[in-house]
């Protein structure tokens, strides 16, 4: 079974000038990052030659400026490439400035059009090259003689292959767990943002916002989607989640998995468009963004009601957490059976106190007591932080929207923000558990002030993998049932997206939920909660995709 990797569509030639052709495959014109010439490809006429596109434009042009000068037929054709241009900030590696990065751009789509788009020739595309976390790859196929197209092509004899690693030895190829070179085939996206939806007469979208506010949300989610991989493809369509997931015994869960995932953390991690808020509270999201938000067709997705309760980027509802306060907490949460007296209320759990029981029991089945460190997404109180080190963990880190002060000597506190600056300078150890209990629901929805993001709960687990440990645990709780959006209030997850939600995480607690658990959808769902243990070795799995 085959795994997919992303590609934006179309990697588009321009030729001034040229007909199409078929490109011969040597070694000596593979295009390479860093390469100081860029052999040009011979081309046959195959229907007679094509109307002349204007000359190359000057640096200070835009893309738009080259799109204006198109005539109307090119510009239909190249406008799904435009999205390259508004994510040049995002992909490219930091050491090149935006400028020069722009006319590389230019001069590469200038080079590159044909009116018959034919299968894209490059050995190392420019896209490909510059996105960092895959450049090594590249790099090292187009040293290899192979040929480099992105998990597509042909090798250096010229025969077709669907592996970019063919040619290369055994030693030369990625030692990453998490990276495969079994046959690939694209996935093929259609960029969110066209340019030619947003002109002079275009100033309302169809959320009432202006075009503007349109025109950033889609480039945003754009630069998105162009590092988040098939953690984000997964979610197109119910096809695309059963070819990319394997059906597990005893779990209520298949195991979705995304092979490019160890690659692109060091792209999502640092990508702030993820953290993106936006205090507006759209409501209804974008006409386009339905088929996002519903995954192709495989959940619901009912526009309940506006609920506002904006703090991202400011304070937590909770935002001082005393030393005091938390140890009360861990003595109450160490009694076999907890129990509030009337005058302890204030020390109860945001939800039910039965909650406390299912929490301990996960914590034991996991053994926590011997875990040094755990992660907590989402938390307005720090109950789930008391269990925690009530059970053993020896200390506590809470990522959440809003900033929290904790005096407590064995809990942490952290923004996205403070956690892409951590992550960046290596000094964020990495986590042996991951604990989250009714948050992620509510990710990308806007409810909270936090931008628009269909992939926005999958983007969270996807970074909460890339920081833990090869053998860490996973306990989570979130509304359940059929897969469904009350927006902008928080998702139902149901066997779809609650798999997608855990990619690259196995259930390990299948016997205690009954087998049509997800069938039905009710409030108790809210006291459930699933284990999972991390996955980064995928060989046991890759026969079994799809089935």
């Amino acid at each position: 079974m085959q795994m997919a990797t992303v590609e934006f569509k179309p990697q588009l030639r321009f030729a001034n000038n040229r007909t199409n052709s078929t490109e011969d495959d040597d070694d000596e014109d593979c295009w390479c990052p860093n390469s100081t010439e860029v052999e040009e490809e011979e081309e046959d006429v195959e229907d007679g030659p094509h109307e002349s596109p204007p000359p190359p434009p000057q640096e200070e042009q835009t893309i738009e400026d080259i799109m204006a000068q198109l005539p109307e037929d090119l510009r239909q054709k190249v406008k799904n490439a435009i999205w390259v241009d508004n994510m040049l900030n995002q992909i490219i590696d930091e050491s090149t400035d935006d400028k020069f990065a722009r006319v590389k751009l230019q001069d590469e789509l200038n080079a590159n059009l044909s009116t018959d788009p034919p299968p894209i020739q490059r050995k190392c595309t420019l896209l490909a090259a510059d996105v960092p976390s895959q450049r090594k790859y590249y790099q090292k196929c187009c040293e290899n003689g192979c040929h480099c197209e992105f998990y597509g092509g042909s090798n250096a004899t010229g025969t077709t292959v669907d592996d970019p690693f063919v040619g290369l030895s055994e030693s030369s190829l990625p030692t990453s767990k998490a990276v495969t070179p079994a046959a690939l085939p694209s996935v093929v996206l259609e960029p969110l943002y066209d340019p030619l939806e947003f002109n002079a007469t275009n100033n309302i979208s169809d959320t009432g916002q202006d075009a503007a506010w349109t025109m950033e949300l889609f480039q945003r989610l754009d630069r998105i989607r162009a590092v988040c991989g098939s953690v984000c493809t997964n979610s197109q369509s119910p096809e695309a989640w059963m070819t990319h997931s394997v059906a597990i015994p005893d779990a209520n869960l298949r195991l979705t998995l995304a092979l490019d995932l160890e690659a692109n953390c060091p792209a999502l991690m640092a990508n702030a468009d993820i953290d993106a808020g936006d205090p507006t509270v759209p409501f209804p999201p974008p006409t386009k963004l339905h088929p996002h938000y519903n995954m192709g067709g495989g959940g619901n997705l009912v526009f309940y009601k506006r609920r506002v309760d904006v703090y991202l980027g400011g304070q937590a509802l909770q935002n001082k957490w005393t030393q005091e306060h938390i140890n009360t907490l861990i003595q109450i949460y160490q009694q076999e059976t907890v129990t509030l007296t009337p005058d302890q209320q204030q020390y109860a759990p945001t939800y039910d106190i039965a909650v406390t029981k299912i929490l301990k029991e996960k914590f034991i089945s996991i053994g926590i007591a011997t875990k040094q460190r755990v992660l907590v997404i989402g938390s307005e109180k720090p109950w789930v932080e008391a269990i925690c080190l009530a059970m053993g963990a020896q200390h506590v880190t809470t990522l959440e929207y809003g900033s929290i002060v904790s005096e407590h000597p064995q809990i942490s506190t952290m923004t996205p923000n403070e956690m892409r600056d951590l992550y960046a300078k290596g000094e964020l150890a990495k986590f042996d558990v991951v604990v989250s209990w009714s948050s992620l629901e509510h990710s990308g929805l806007g409810r909270y002030g936090d931008a628009l993001n269909p992939w926005g709960d999958l983007l969270a687990v996807a970074r909460a993998w890339c920081m833990t440990t090869d053998d860490a645990h996973l306990v989570l709780n979130v509304p359940c049932g059929q897969d469904l959006i009350w927006f902008n209030l928080h998702r139902y997850y149901g066997k779809m997206r609650y798999s997608l939600l855990t990619t690259n995480w196995i259930q390990l607690d299948g016997a205690e939920h009954p087998p049509n658990y997800f069938d039905v959808g009710n409030k108790d769902n809210n006291y459930i909660a699933f284990t999972f243990r991390k996955v980064t070795d995928f060989s046991p799995y890759l026969d079994k995709l799809g089935q």
